[in-house]
């Protein structure tokens, strides 16, 4: 059965997703337009489909062709590094270019999180 905590629930994990997505867009300074690819990974990705991710408004409006599910990519990156040494090298080559925002330290984080709360009205 369905309740009024598991819609909380649901309201609170997409405003938090929705927030990040929005400062990480604001620190490149790009619009959803320009996103090339957008990765699902987790089991997360097992349970939604790329159009009801754009529809409920947790990620942006993208074609749904840039939407890919990669699964539990932690570990297949693991066996990966693990296994391979031109993977190893790859990931370190990577380490370069990857940088790490504090989104909870953000002064829009609180302003994205609440207006994100909402699901978009679809008749």
């Amino acid at each position: 059965m369905l309740m009024q905590k598991d819609i909380r629930e649901v309201q609170l994990a997409k405003s938090a997703v929705v927030s990040g997505i929005k400062i990480l867009m604001n620190e490149l300074q790009i619009e959803s337009g320009q996103i090339k690819n957008i990765f699902i990974a987790g089991a997360f990705g097992n349970h939604v489909r790329g159009q009801d991710a754009v529809d409920s408004g947790l990620i942006p409006a993208v074609p749904i062709e840039r939407i890919k599910f990669i699964g539990n990519a932690a570990l297949a990156g693991a066996e990966a590094v693990l296994l391979s040494q031109e993977a190893r090298r790859k990931a370190e080559h990577l380490t370069v270019k990857v940088g790490y925002v504090e989104i909870s330290e953000c002064s829009d984080f609180h302003e994205f999180f609440v207006e994100s709360m909402h699901f978009p009205y679809q008749e």
